[in-house]
């Protein structure tokens, strides 16, 4: 039978010597393969790969660098000097604009927009606030999920997440809110309670007799209107105005706190 030297260990082309010297055969080459690759392994003289980098390798790696970046950076600017900003503009210090902390009070006010160039569409026309923020814990987990995708009834303890406004005070709560027995607000909740409800539309003449059309749509998500922000029954309190007040746009929007 054919034997060899290697690595220090007796290596066959058959069984015999390898049931010999490493006990039974496990097939071609047996366990003295298995001990072959043992001993390269510890012995630190496994196969190794390494990568060189050429010159002309790297041209070509820069080159379509230079390219990609280039032509991502041609985009942006053309589709930055496309955007046409206007100044943003402040209507809480208008004497008529100003209802006085009275929520229920509605006051129509005129704010004039000057554009110095043509717009056109897709136009984007928001509404900001300065120094509110919604970051806080106590402000942004105020609210009732059950609620709010209309579960009734609801689970025992459900109105413990909107504390500090659980209920509306002494007073009936305005529209578009209702009360859950027991006297509970509905929707609660300090976030909900806290809903921009200003209402801005946009007209092409001071005299508003020629309306822009604005639309809304894109501006909710498929799960938000699908799983989270649904219609209630009636004998949980739920009215048409507080079903449309949850599935609304605007109070979709609005559930959606912002970080800073």
């Amino acid at each position: 039978m054919e034997q060899q030297q290697e690595d220090g260990f007796d290596a066959c082309c058959g069984c015999l010597c390898c049931e010999k010297n490493f006990g039974p055969c496990l097939g071609k080459g047996g366990l003295a393969g298995w001990k072959r690759f043992e001993h390269r392994f510890w012995q630190h003289e496994m196969y190794e790969f390494n990568f060189y980098v050429y010159p002309k390798h790297l041209l070509l790696m820069y080159a379509v660098m230079f390219v990609t970046l280039t032509a991502l950076g041609v985009v942006v600017i053309v589709g930055e000097t496309q955007v046409v900003t206007t100044d943003r503009v402040r209507y809480d210090n208008i004497e008529q604009c100003d209802v006085g902390g009275v929520f229920t009070e509605v006051k129509n006010c005129t704010v004039t927009l000057t554009l110095n160039e043509p717009v056109t569409s897709p136009t984007i026309f928001y509404y900001g606030l300065r120094f509110f923020f919604q970051g806080a814990r106590t402000y942004k987990t105020s609210f009732s999920v059950q609620q709010l995708r209309g579960e009734f009834p609801a689970p025992d303890g459900y109105e413990d997440m909107c504390d500090p406004r659980i209920t509306s005070g002494p007073t009936p709560p305005p529209e578009p809110f209702a009360t859950q027995e027991p006297d509970i607000l509905l929707p609660c909740g300090v976030l909900p309670w806290s809903v921009f409800n200003d209402t801005l539309a946009l007209f092409k003449d001071s005299e508003l007799t020629d309306p822009v059309s604005v639309s809304q749509t894109g501006l909710t998500r498929d799960y938000e209107v699908d799983d989270l922000y649904l219609p209630g029954p009636s004998d949980g309190g739920y009215t048409t105005a507080v079903n449309d007040f949850i599935t609304s746009v605007n109070f979709i929007s609005w559930m959606r706190t912002s970080t800073f």
